[in-house]
């Protein structure tokens, strides 16, 4: 395998949702909140020209927005999936996938708490 230059960048927000399709008694059924983290991998096989894999500005001009549009929110009332970390990696993966010039988008992770991570790509 090839060696390739990786960075990432870290994102919070807090939010509400449910997993209506869980069973009634199961504890994400009902209404809860997370302090969500949202960590984007980017990689180049070489630097640019200022010697950096991608600037980490641009990644947070990408992704800050999408960020802040959930933060405080239910997502429930945002999202037409399940709000599983699973399907949110994945919502933010597919919206970020060609948005980095001269960079690729490996993966991006989310997490609920800071024992559990789910990641797409």
């Amino acid at each position: 395998m090839k060696a390739r230059f990786q960075i990432t960048k870290s994102f919070h927000f807090s939010a509400a949702h449910s997993l209506p399709a869980l069973p009634a008694d199961h504890k994400c059924h009902r209404l809860h909140g997370h302090n969500y983290e949202v960590e984007i991998c980017v990689s180049a096989d070489k630097l640019d020209e200022a010697g950096m894999v991608l600037d980490f500005a641009v990644i947070s001009e990408v992704m800050q927005p999408l960020v802040d549009a959930l933060d405080h929110r239910n997502l429930n009332d945002f999202m037409s999936f399940p709000t599983t970390s699973e399907n949110l990696a994945r919502y933010f993966h597919l919206i970020c996938a060609h948005k980095f010039d001269g960079a690729e988008l490996d993966w991006v992770s989310v997490s609920e708490t800071p024992n559990t991570k789910a990641t797409y790509g």
